[in-house]
């Protein structure tokens, strides 16, 4: 995130995809320490607003004991709280990463259009898995028959393929935004499993290791 002294932020804008400088309309920090007084965590929110649709969003930066690169810098995570995004973008192919941001930015100005959207990263990822197959249908059985995705998803792929089917071929479907929103979420869970969980998994499991250690040390 890009700030000035004029209380602006180079931000994207997800309820209509325009990217420039918001207005900072009101802010909030804290920090937490612990039980001895030692720094446990900060949290800073940003009510922004946006000159062309004159939407408002949420933004949030927190960090914590441990969150620092290799070079012991303090690292931020910061997220969009509103209008609700949910974008997995650790561990995403950048092709697929760009491919849900333009789909859900184009959601406020047309949602058949953001349908067909959802339904083209559909076909991203299994071209990024390998996935065999003539047609988008068998491509993502054949990701669920190798344990790629796991069956729960199966019936959430075809949900977003046949929308977007009936979207290309111009049949006289009404995408209502709110609908519109659990196809997001829905494809958004599956980049999430695909991608980002992993790597989440990966850190726990390296944090627990180096806990584990340190125990053993002590002995």
């Amino acid at each position: 995130m890009n700030e000035n002294k004029d209380k602006r932020i180079l931000q994207t804008c997800f309820h209509c995809g325009n990217k420039g400088m918001l207005d900072i309309k009101g802010e909030y920090e804290t920090t937490w320490v612990d039980i001895d007084d030692c720094f446990d965590g900060f949290c800073r929110w940003l009510l922004v607003d946006c000159p062309v649709c004159k939407h408002a969003s949420l933004i949030g930066m927190f960090t914590e004991p441990g969150m620092c690169d290799e070079n012991g810098e303090q690292l931020f995570d910061e997220k969009i709280l509103y209008p609700q995004t949910n974008m997995p973008t650790e561990g995403t192919p950048e092709a697929i990463k760009s491919a849900l941001e333009s789909a859900i930015k184009i959601k406020e100005i047309d949602t058949t259009t953001c349908v067909m959207a959802l339904r083209r990263v559909l076909e991203l990822i299994c071209k990024e898995k390998g996935a065999n197959g003539k047609t988008l249908e068998s491509k993502l059985k054949n990701l669920v028959k190798n344990n790629i995705l796991p069956s729960g998803f199966d019936s959430a792929c075809a949900v977003i393929r046949l929308l977007g089917n009936s979207a290309a071929h111009a049949d006289k479907v009404v995408f209502y935004n709110h609908e519109v929103d659990e196809l997001i979420s829905l494809l958004q869970n599956i980049v999430m499993y695909l991608y980002a969980l992993p790597i989440k998994i990966g850190k726990l499991k390296e944090k627990l290791e180096k806990l584990n250690k340190g125990k053993n040390d002590e002995f």
